[in-house]
């Protein structure tokens, strides 16, 4: 090191060990309180570094979630045709129930609570898979995925998915579990009393509560509004289109005409028979092809961008103010530690010596009489305060 040379030093502070992430946001307030205001210091968390290379990893993490969440969503439609079945298999033990003086909205409840149990369990069990998974991992892919970056056990991660798994179940059971309200007590003495029709207002609000709920989960996984809404609008409009086609398809089959095998006419008949489960299993269907789609383009473009950024001869270390007497030094020590290309570039150092005519000297001496006269008139001014006094 010698005069002009530029020097930097870096202290890297390593936190105790099970710190939380906010003791580092914190250790670095208190030093910037303590450290001199020169201008000299830079105090950088982990969370600071890097920050377009971390807003990227932000991005594909709201990503991989939003479409953890669309398979989760999936899975809520089959929820549905589960619990539509389960009811209809109840309606004589619901009828009683209602006979017993129990009121429609409280066998609703009861119904609703059963259903938040079965997702809870659900959800524990998945919750377990996920951990034996990752524990298998180091095994199973040891040549790739290393040990030390396996950590199953996050409290925080694992609570959100428990919420998440049975806060699907439960959105997605309303719907079927609204024709509760409508099973006239009637069907103990007659069994063939279907249930009534659900009122619309009561259908309007089952869908209103349902757009609702994944508006608010979806913002919770994004942790943006806008993004959320942005996911709730599109996953509404691809449902809507998914069941207008489901029933487009129904009519279209049910006004074919008679075919001559009875395989197919048994098989196509099924498709628009009265209750069957046609719209939701293309609904389901049609939201799988949308999640490997989507997957498949985005990763694609993700791919793209970033070969794209990122050079083919671009080196992985920068060395600056190699002296020239300690170059063939710097270059055999390189060598040795299995540097493939070794490319030297010199710097040649110059000094300004005026701008726009005027010198260095007489610009700086501008400057330190303005800094003079900013330095003095403030007492001036309190000279004269005190003299008025």
């Amino acid at each position: 090191m010698a005069r002009g040379s530029r020097v930097g030093h870096k202290t890297l502070i390593a936190l105790p060990v099970g710190a939380p992430a906010a003791g580092a946001d914190a250790l670095a307030a208190r030093l910037k309180e303590a450290l001199p205001k020169t201008g000299l210091y830079r105090i950088e968390t982990f969370r600071q570094a890097q920050p377009e290379l971390r807003e990227n990893l932000k991005r594909i993490a709201r990503y991989l979630g939003l479409v953890a969440l669309l398979s989760l969503l999936i899975g809520g439609i089959g929820v549905a045709q589960s619990v539509r079945a389960w009811l209809a298999g109840r309606l004589d033990a619901i009828a009683i129930l209602k006979c017993l003086g129990f009121r429609p909205r409280e066998v609703l409840f009861l119904y609703l609570g059963q259903t938040f149990l079965l997702g809870l369990i659900g959800s524990l069990v998945g919750l377990a898979l996920g951990i034996a998974i990752q524990l298998a991992l180091p095994t199973v892919l040891s040549g790739l995925v290393p040990a030390s970056l396996i950590r199953p056990w996050q409290p925080a991660a694992l609570l959100r998915g428990l919420g998440l798994g049975t806060g699907v179940a439960l959105l997605f059971s309303l719907p079927p579990l609204a024709s509760i309200l409508r099973v006239p007590p009637a069907r103990v003495l007659r069994r063939d009393a279907d249930p009534l029709p659900v009122h619309r207002s009561t259908t309007i609000l089952a869908a209103l509560v349902l757009v609702g709920g994944l508006f608010a989960i979806a913002a919770a996984q994004a942790e943006s509004l806008v993004e959320g809404a942005q996911f709730t609008a599109a996953l509404t409009v691809s449902t809507l289109a998914l069941a207008l086609g489901a029933l487009a398809l129904s009519k279209g089959i049910s006004r074919l005409p008679r075919l001559s095998s009875v395989t197919l006419r048994h098989g196509l008949g099924a498709l628009a028979r009265p209750g069957a489960a046609t719209v939701g299993a293309i609904v389901a269907l049609g939201l799988g092809v949308l999640v490997v789609l989507t997957m498949a383009l985005v990763e694609r473009r993700l791919s793209g961008e970033l070969a794209r950024e990122l050079p083919a001869d671009a080196p992985s270390a920068f060395l600056v103010d190699v002296q020239p007497d300690q170059w063939p030094g710097v270059s055999a020590l390189l060598a040795n530690a299995g540097a493939r290309e070794i490319q030297s570039v010199p710097v040649v150092m110059a000094r300004i010596s005026a701008i726009d005519g005027r010198t260095v000297e007489q610009i700086s001496n501008e400057r330190g009489e303005n800094r003079a006269q900013d330095a003095e008139g403030p007492r001036e001014s309190q000279d004269s305060d005190q003299t008025n006094r």
